[in-house]
């Protein structure tokens, strides 16, 4: 609902209010994969009008992490490490994903 709502905020912002994007709207944007819509978080970044910055790429890969996705955040960290190759808090990020989907393989392996 409320991811419904901030896509209605961004898309009336040009159209109706004449406010030109930044790339603090567009970083929220890219946060409404937190919402499980990581693949419209994707597509945004892809649309920007200006470069994304490792805040945009950090904040798709906490989004992936979030939804277990270590598919795209491999792929997102290399945007990360392009930018920033001393920045460690994607690895962080990718380790944790990492170990969340072996947790969530052992819990089906015990169960099932």
């Amino acid at each position: 609902m409320f991811a419904d709502e901030g896509i209605h905020c961004y898309a009336s912002m040009n159209t109706v209010y004449m406010i030109s994007e930044k790339l603090e709207n567009y970083t929220c944007m890219v946060n409404l994969g937190s919402a499980g819509r990581l693949h419209k978080a994707k597509n945004m970044i892809k649309l920007m009008l200006c470069n994304p910055d490792v805040v945009v790429w950090m904040t798709l890969l906490h989004t992936c992490r979030i939804h277990g996705n270590v598919e795209m955040g491999e792929h997102i960290d290399k945007g990360v490490l392009k930018l920033e190759p001393e920045n460690s808090a994607d690895f962080l990020l990718l380790s944790n994903m990492y170990a969340a989907a072996a947790n969530r393989d052992l819990m089906r392996m015990v169960n099932g």
